[in-house]
């Protein structure tokens, strides 16, 4: 069966089991395939003057994951502090990219690559802004993921402040023209899309 294939039947299985009243969870390489299906709404791209931009919501049990792996009798209680650790903060990935390469790799000169580079890592958040309704998140961090080249993009983690209370307002992610002649862009995303998500615990 092709993966998308897959993808679906899990869905379809995880709506019987919700109509059941029981609980199932996913592996996190079907939350990865769920949250890449564009149709699911997690995913936002754009493409500008041969950049591509992409915006992904990173689900925190997928940061848990990668730490723990499954849970065990052994690893439950520190699981659970884990994703008490990260469940007040909202994630979100931008990937960068110029024909299917690191955008970093694509800089014509060392000085452009340099300047590029100093921005991705310390002065990312004067460039972006999430709003939900009247309210600006709390941004606390864009963090570079260090590829030395490999890949098919650069990747920043931006790292938000969970609203204190709920909300059914979309949040928009506006990222400002920061040196790579794309503009100001705009990616909106309903909670409702990320409430959706499957769970891996």
């Amino acid at each position: 069966m092709k993966r998308g294939g897959k993808n679906i039947s899990f869905l379809l299985l995880c709506a019987f089991v919700g109509m059941l009243g029981c609980q199932t969870n996913a592996s996190p390489e079907e939350v990865g395939s769920y949250i890449n299906d564009e149709s699911n709404r997690l995913k936002k791209v754009a493409e500008v003057n041969g950049t591509k931009v992409s915006v992904m919501y990173r689900p925190s049990e997928l940061m848990v994951y990668h730490r723990f792996g499954e849970k065990t009798d052994s690893n439950r209680t520190a699981i659970k502090q884990e994703r008490k650790k990260w469940s007040d903060k909202l994630y979100f990935k931008l990937s960068l990219s110029r024909n299917d390469r690191p955008v970093l790799a694509s800089m014509p000169s060392q000085r452009a690559y340099s300047e590029l580079i100093n921005t991705l890592t310390f002065g990312l958040g004067a460039y972006q802004t999430m709003v939900q309704g009247t309210d600006t998140l709390q941004f606390l961090d864009a963090q570079l993921a260090r590829t030395y080249g490999k890949g098919y993009s650069d990747d920043i983690l931006f790292v938000y402040k969970q609203p204190e209370s709920e909300s059914t307002e979309p949040m928009v992610l506006t990222l400002e023209e920061f040196g790579l002649n794309i503009g100001r862009l705009r990616f909106r995303f309903d909670p409702k899309d990320i409430q959706r998500t499957p769970k891996i615990y």
